[in-house]
């Protein structure tokens, strides 16, 4: 779950940079992951092994914005 995590951030990040879009939902839906598969940001759709759940969670400092996924299992990937 935390590869997925790492993965699920970088392919924002990228969809972010490319897209000039920085507004995302907090809810990662399938629909959502569909789109960075289509766009090929990830190879397959992304799901938590154990039917968690993933949502974004956003922070802003400096005007950056620091984008982490969270699983409602496993916390993010930060966490032990």
């Amino acid at each position: 779950c935390k590869k997925n995590m790492f993965t699920l951030e970088g392919a924002i990040t990228q969809h972010s940079l490319n897209a000039g879009n920085e507004n995302y939902s907090e809810n990662i839906t399938d629909a959502f992951v569909n789109e960075l598969v289509s766009a090929g940001y990830i190879k397959d759709p992304i799901k938590c092994p154990f039917g968690g759940t993933y949502k974004l969670e956003t922070k802003s400092m400096n005007n950056i914005k620091e984008r982490t996924v969270r699983c409602s299992i496993h916390g993010t990937r930060h966490e032990p």
